[in-house]
C-alpha cells in the first residue's frame, strides 16, 4: 500500500532531502517472508537500516549521530504534517540513561579490546508510528439484565489474544460504575454487530472500548432519574434497585452505539537499545541485552500492554534474525512446519530484557477523555526490534569494518558470510 508506506517510511527521521518514490508490482514470485503487507514495517525498515548505515560514519560519536537525524519539532513532512513534539528526541534520551549507554560502550570497548574472534556492539533505535483509530467504525450493543442487574456487551471485534473482552469489560464496569465481575463479554456475532470493520491494525479493541463507553453513557443518562438517593448504601445495591426501577418504569436497558474514534488521531513513540555479541568464527550470536520505552498513553490494562509489546519485539526479532521462507521451482513452500521454518524460541530471547512503559500522551494539550487516551500496543513495537539488527551489523563491523551488509533474515549462515574471515588469518598465536 502506497499511502501507508509513505506515511511509516520517515518513521521519526527528520531528512529534508529525503525523496521516494512507490511503484505497485504484480509478480509470481511468492513473498519471502511471512510480512508481505500493507508494508508499514517494511518501509520503517528501510530508512532505520539506511540512517544507521549513514550515522556510523558521519561524526565520531555514532549516539550524537543518530540523535542528530531524528525528527525535531516543528519538522514537516512528507504527508504535509508538522511534527507538533520533541518527544522523538527526548525518548532517545530517556532510553540513553536507563540502559546506561555510556557504561556499555566502555564495557564493549573493553570486551572488543580482550577478544579477537567474539565481538559486541550496541544500537539505539527510536520510532514514530502514525495512527488513526478514525478509519475503523464498528457498533456494539450493551444489555442489562433486569432480573439480577448484570451486563452484556456484544462488539464487533474479534478477540484474538488481544485482550479485547477484557478491556472492553473494564471500559463498561469503569462507565458504568460497577464490579467487573458484572459484566459479561459475549463472542463476536455478525448477526448482532453487522457490518462493522475487520479486526486488525490494532485499533480494534481502542475503537471497541470507546463504543462501549458511549453505550453506557447512553443508559447512565436513561437510568438516572431512577438512581436511589441513599450516599451510605453499598453501590452495587444501588446500581441492582436503579436497574429494576428503570425496568418498571418503562426504560429500554439495551444500547446500541455505531461509530468510530472521533479526533483519535496520535503516533506511537518508542526507544531500544540492543548489545549482541556474535562470534565471527561460525556466525552464531546473542542479543545480550535489549531495553526498550514506549509511550503507551492512559493504558486499559497494563499486563496486556506490556503482552503486547513484548509479544510485538519477539516477532520483529522473528522476522529479522530466523523466518525465511523458501520455494520450489513449482512455487511451492519447502517449509512443512517449524522443522524447517524456525520461529523465536528460548534461546533467542535477549538475556537481560527490560520493557518500560509510560502514560505519556504528548500530542495531546489536554487530558483525553477515557478510554481514548490509550494507544494502541504490539504492532507499532515491532519497529524496535531493528536495535537488533543495527548491533549486529555494527558487532560483525568490530571485527572486520568492511563486512557487507547481511542479508536477513540474519541466520548464522547470512552473518558468516558477511564477516567474510580470509583463511589466511586463521593461524594460532
Amino acid at each position: 500500500n502506497g499511502m501507508l508506506t509513505a506515511m511509516h517510511m520517515e518513521s521519526n527521521m527528520g531528512i529534508p532531502n529525503l525523496r521516494f518514490e512507490c511503484f505497485a508490482v504484480r509478480t509470481a514470485t511468492p513473498a519471502v517472508t511471512w510480512l508481505r503487507a500493507p508494508g508499514m514495517l517494511q518501509a520503517a525498515s528501510v530508512i532505520a537500516l539506511i540512517v544507521d548505515e549513514g550515522v556510523s560514519g558521519v561524526l565520531p560519536d555514532y549516539l550524537e549521530s543518530y540523535k542528530s537525524s531524528l525528527m525535531p519539532k516543528g519538522f514537516m513532512n512528507l504527508m504535509g504534517s508538522v511534527e507538533s513534539t520533541d518527544r522523538n528526541i527526548s525518548i532517545i534520551d530517556d532510553i540513553f540513561n536507563k540502559a546506561d549507554v555510556g557504561s556499555l560502550e566502555k564495557e564493549i570497548e573493553v570486551f572488543n579490546s580482550a577478544n579477537k574472534w567474539k565481538k559486541k556492539a550496541l544500537a539505539v533505535t527510536g520510532m514514530k508510528y502514525p495512527m488513526d483509530p478514525a478509519f475503523h467504525v464498528n457498533s456494539c450493543l450493551v444489555n442489562i439484565c433486569r432480573q439480577d442487574a448484570t451486563v452484556q456487551i456484544h462488539v464487533g471485534a474479534s478477540d484474538m489474544g488481544q485482550a479485547t473482552a477484557t478491556r472492553s469489560a473494564q471500559t463498561a464496569a469503569r462507565t458504568l460504575g460497577i464490579p467487573l465481575e458484572m459484566i459479561n463479554v459475549q463472542p463476536t456475532s455478525s448477526a448482532v454487530t453487522a457490518n462493522g470493520s475487520p479486526t486488525g491494525g490494532t485499533v480494534s479493541t481502542q475503537s471497541a472500548c470507546y463504543l462501549i463507553s458511549e453505550a453506557c453513557k447512553i443508559l447512565n443518562k436513561a437510568m438516572e432519574p431512577y438512581r436511589p438517593v441513599a450516599p451510605h448504601r453499598d453501590s452495587v445495591d444501588i446500581w441492582r434497585e436503579m436497574v429494576k426501577e428503570s425496568a418498571a418504569k418503562g426504560v429500554d436497558l439495551q444500547a446500541r452505539f455505531r461509530g468510530n474514534v472521533p479526533n483519535g488521531a496520535y503516533a506511537c513513540y518508542g526507544s531500544a537499545v540492543a548489545v549482541v555479541e556474535v562470534d565471527c568464527l561460525n556466525g552464531e550470536h546473542v542479543v545480550e541485552k535489549f531495553d526498550c520505552i514506549y509511550d503507551a498513553g492512559e493504558m486499559l490494562n497494563v499486563g496486556t500492554e506490556l503482552g503486547q509489546v513484548e509479544g510485538g519485539l519477539m516477532m520483529g526479532l522473528g522476522w529479522l534474525k530466523l523466518e525465511d521462507q523458501k520455494w520450489d521451482v513449482d512455487a511451492r513452500p519447502q517449509q512443512r512446519g517449524t522443522w524447517e521454518y524456525k520461529v523465536p524460541m528460548h534461546l533467542d530471547i535477549p538475556k537481560n530484557f527490560s520493557c518500560e512503559l509510560t502514560n505519556k500522551f504528548v500530542e495531546a494539550e489536554e487530558k483525553r477523555p477515557f478510554p481514548i487516551g490509550s494507544k494502541q500496543a504490539g504492532e507499532a513495537a515491532m519497529l524496535l526490534s531493528f536495535a537488533y539488527r543495527n548491533a549486529l551489523q555494527r558487532a560483525v563491523r568490530k571485527f572486520n569494518p568492511h563486512a557487507k551488509m547481511i542479508e536477513l533474515p540474519a541466520k548464522t549462515d547470512h552473518v558468516r558470510e558477511s564477516i567474510n574471515v580470509q583463511p589466511d588469518t586463521l593461524v594460532l598465536d
